[in-house]
């Protein structure tokens, strides 16, 4: 996890602005559209051994099936079948109305019964949502959408029908996720697009393109080949490998992207320059200036104070050398 705090800049909303003279961080991408969307918040999840649950540098969930012994991953004692599984779980949907407007998703790899959306009802039914072209033999009503089943068994109807069979109207919601389990080959791995439900969608936000500047010899954070390092902030040409953005998924996680590269700042190892990648490593924003990653570490430029010196990982000693600030980057 890292940790960060940012000094006061421009923001585009009085809200982000009102944070960081607080002392925190909030996240802008410019004034919302009133078309657009809200987001839809979801957390990740996998068991078994193979098996994860990540985001991509988009912002999509990608699901991979792995493998389990039966009984373990909240299988029931005694059942036989392998219960791997990764999942996206809705969050803050429980008693909700049941939306009438169907929930839809897509995947680039599908089998007869992964991935899935199972949306629980309070009223003992669910209804398990495909898309059209993953049921074997069997595209659904709307090949280009996605074919329902009320308590998951093998009749498959729109979506209007089976919300009227498992009388939806009359009830509301106990639980939604989205499940990859084992009718896919271990090894699958699905990475899930254009998620809808109750008009919210899984989307990633963008803060503005800022600079991230040491705040112990005013250089930049720059990455160059993926290492990271610090130098003399090129204000006047904004030069791109010194500029970032804070990209927020839909689990309310925050990562530090480059513009240039469109990848992450990773976690480190002690007095190993930190470099960038494609999967993200997420970090909480609180006080402090710190970037503090899962294994305890900090963002370090170890006191050099010279051009091109690397920044690493390294145990935090409270020294302005692990402390950043974000500047906006001249536009």
């Amino acid at each position: 996890m890292m940790i960060l705090s940012l000094h006061p800049r421009k923001m585009a909303l009085a809200t982000a602005a009102a944070a960081l003279a607080a002392g925190g961080f909030a996240a802008a991408s410019g004034p919302a559209s009133a078309a657009s969307p809200p987001t839809l918040p979801v957390t990740l999840s996998a068991c078994g051994a193979g098996s994860s649950a990540v985001w991509d540098a988009s912002g999509n969930p990608v699901l991979t099936i792995g493998q389990a012994p039966a009984g373990t991953c909240g299988a029931p004692k005694g059942s036989t079948y392998d219960p791997a599984y990764a999942k996206v779980m809705f969050r803050k949907v429980s008693a909700a109305a049941v939306p009438g407007r169907e929930p839809v998703f897509k995947t680039g790899n599908s089998a007869s019964g992964s991935p899935r959306m199972v949306i629980e009802l309070n009223n003992g039914h669910s209804l398990s949502g495909y898309p059209g072209r993953a049921l074997t033999g069997h595209t659904g009503p709307d090949p280009a959408g996605m074919a329902w089943a009320v308590d998951n068994r093998n009749t498959y109807t729109n979506y209007a029908t089976a919300y009227k069979a498992a009388s939806a109207s009359a009830t509301t919601i106990k639980d939604v996720f989205i499940v990859q389990d084992t009718h896919q080959a271990p090894g699958t791995a699905d990475t899930l697009t254009g998620i809808q439900f109750a008009g919210a969608v899984v989307q990633q936000t963008l803060s503005n393109v800022v600079l991230v500047v040491d705040r112990a010899t005013r250089r930049c954070l720059n990455e160059g080949s993926g290492v990271l390092s610090q130098f003399a902030c090129n204000v006047a040409n904004r030069h791109t490998s010194m500029l970032w953005q804070l990209a927020t998924f839909a689990d309310g996680s925050k990562y530090l992207e480059s513009v240039a590269k469109h990848q992450f700042v990773q976690d480190g190892i002690k007095g190993q320059p930190l470099s960038l990648t494609s999967t993200p490593s997420a970090f909480t924003p609180v006080p402090g200036g710190l970037f503090r990653f899962q294994n305890g570490l900090v963002m370090d430029d170890r006191g050099n104070r010279y051009d091109l010196s690397k920044v690493v990982g390294w145990s935090f000693n409270n020294q302005d050398s692990q402390r950043w600030d974000f500047t906006n980057a001249p536009g």
